[in-house]
């Protein structure tokens, strides 16, 4: 079973007509290519859509739990500055504790 759209004349027509008589069928290439360019139009809308779904739900949840990532940096930094601080006060309360219980223990 032979298509119309094939060409009537030349070797290439030859070429084309086996091919259509061979694998009746086969879908024309401009077919396959607009099959092609729905789908990919199609994944592009879809791809779209969920990234501005994903785009709203992560908006939704930082504002829902209210977190300011720059504050609590902030917030750290001091903490981080206050331990330090600390840590300095008890290594020199206990120089000061061996300090006196040496100068007890030999007097």
């Amino acid at each position: 079973m032979m298509k119309d759209s094939t060409p009537t004349m030349g070797p290439e027509s030859t070429r084309v007509a086996i091919t259509w008589a061979v694998a009746p069928n086969v879908r024309a290439p401009s077919a396959i290519v607009a099959n092609v360019a729905g789908k990919a139009t199609q994944a592009s809308a879809t791809y779209t859509a969920k990234q501005t779904a994903q785009s709203t739900y992560a908006s939704s949840l930082s504002s829902q739990s209210g977190v300011n990532i720059d504050q609590e940096s902030a917030n750290l930094s001091a903490l981080q500055n206050k331990y330090a601080a600390a840590s300095q006060i008890i290594t020199a309360i206990n120089a000061m504790f061996s300090a006196l219980m040496t100068a007890m223990s030999s007097g």
